[in-house]
């Protein structure tokens, strides 16, 4: 076979083989249109599933957004509730109380001698005090979780009556003996021990120390007693008093173990 036959044989058979790639395409797309016309209801549903294909051979996959989810648990709290306090701080402190006493004199003698003189008298008392701090469990509390934060809105911070320690009492007086009478000034400051300590207790729940470990406790006794199968991530807690109590009582504080707090009797 000549050259000239063998590129007239060539030819012809790239003529044959592109005739058979156009009638094959020709076919198949002749089935997709069979497809189209009886293999689906609508033009809808095919328009969908050719989406759901591309979605599913490139990968995608939609974006979730998430669900704000808020529930009110406190029927969990009024379901346990038996009318009782929860305590929550529990602290002895060295508590001070004093009088200052002022008597005035005038001396006259008629023709020599007039003056004015003012003598001052000091009474101390101080000893250990126990206070407990709780909030009531019948009180007015409300508890949302929303999307794993617990909002709780707590009663007021209350102040039980205070543990006087009196066996390690110490009592101070100065003042001239002839003109004060120590036994009779330390016993009227004694007599009003329960009632001025009692006011400290009042006074302290507006300090740090008692505040921010009472809300502590509080965030405990969600999570571990009525939250404990709830998945959790933050517990805030308000208190019904907060930001109105002003501190009003003298504070000395040394260290983290000793703490002093003086109030003046008038």
């Amino acid at each position: 076979m000549t050259e000239e036959n063998r590129g007239t044989e060539t030819r012809k058979q790239g003529r044959q083989g592109a005739v058979i790639k156009i009638a094959v395409v020709a076919f198949l797309a002749f089935v997709c249109f069979l497809g189209y016309l009886f293999l689906s209801e609508t033009r809808e549903d095919t328009l969908k599933a050719g989406k759901d294909l591309i979605k599913s051979i490139s990968g995608y996959q939609p974006v979730k957004v998430a669900e704000t989810i808020e529930k009110d648990l406190t029927y969990i709290l009024e379901e346990h509730n038996t009318g009782l306090n929860l305590e929550l701080v529990r602290r002895t402190i060295t508590g001070t109380i004093d009088k200052v006493y002022k008597k005035d004199y005038t001396i006259h003698i008629p023709h020599l001698y007039e003056g004015k003189f003012t003598f001052d008298g000091y009474a101390e008392i101080k000893c250990p005090v126990t206070y407990s701090y709780y909030v009531s469990l019948d009180g007015d509390w409300k508890i949302i979780l929303k999307n794993s934060i617990v909002m709780v809105h707590a009663p007021g911070i209350e102040t039980g009556n205070p543990q006087i320690d009196t066996s390690r009492l110490k009592e101070r007086f100065e003042g001239n003996p002839i003109v004060f009478d120590r036994d009779m000034a330390l016993k009227r400051l004694r007599s009003d021990l329960t009632r001025e300590f009692k006011i400290i207790g009042e006074e302290q729940r507006s300090i740090s120390y008692v505040r921010e470990d009472c809300r502590r406790q509080v965030e405990r006794f969600v999570r571990t007693w009525l939250l404990n199968k709830e998945h959790i991530e933050a517990v805030i807690v308000v208190f019904e008093d907060d930001e109105v109590l002003t501190q009003k009582a003298e504070v000395i504080e040394q260290d983290q173990e000793y703490l002093e707090i003086r109030k003046s009797v008038r």
